[in-house]
């Protein structure tokens, strides 16, 4: 259970840091 939530929350954070990095390259472009 405790694995499952870390997974879980790793997959969150590289979703977000995705959308970041996107973000970041439409702004400094």
């Amino acid at each position: 259970m405790y694995v499952f939530y870390i997974k879980e929350r790793k997959i969150n954070f590289d979703f977000c840091a995705g959308i970041l990095a996107a973000l970041h390259k439409q702004i400094c472009s």
